[in-house]
């Protein structure tokens, strides 16, 4: 796997996040692939939000213990979703996770990607657009969520 660029890295540098080319899906074709940089030199590929038709993963935050990844499934192009990783429970699309938390609001919203993580991974960040279709960014204390991580 070709490492192409990183969007983000720990505070102590164990941990970075970013995209590259994964030459062996897409029977061959290049395809872009969100990663993880390991502390032992190896890298762990971010797997592409289920169901979801894009295999683009953009991943543009990571916290400190490199636990939690936070960026963008798809592109302007095909559409957008938010992408959110979280080690030992893999990729979710993080406005279907809330609407399955019981903020049913948001099936009003369009959330459009994460932007920022915390450096515990608890508070999450990004921007949607609201049902009125003006872009606003949100916040969400995960601490305050339940997440199964079996």
């Amino acid at each position: 796997m070709y490492k192409g660029e990183t969007y983000d890295m720990s505070d102590d540098g164990q941990y970075a996040c970013g995209r590259s080319f994964d030459y062996n899906t897409l029977l061959g074709t290049a395809s872009p692939a969100g990663y993880r940089s390991n502390p032992d030199g190896s890298y762990t590929k971010l797997d592409v939000l289920p169901d979801f038709p894009d295999r683009l993963v953009d991943p543009f935050d990571i916290s400190d213990n490199g636990k939690v990844i936070g960026g963008r499934a798809g592109s302007f192009f095909t559409g957008t979703s938010t992408y959110l990783w979280i080690e030992g429970v893999g990729p979710l699309d993080l406005q279907t996770f809330l609407i399955a938390q019981g903020l049913d609001e948001l099936h009003f919203w369009f959330l459009a990607q994460v932007n920022a993580v915390s450096a515990d991974g608890k508070v999450i960040a990004g921007y949607g657009f609201n049902p009125d279709g003006w872009q606003e960014g949100f916040v969400v204390d995960m601490s305050k969520l339940w997440v199964c991580h079996t």
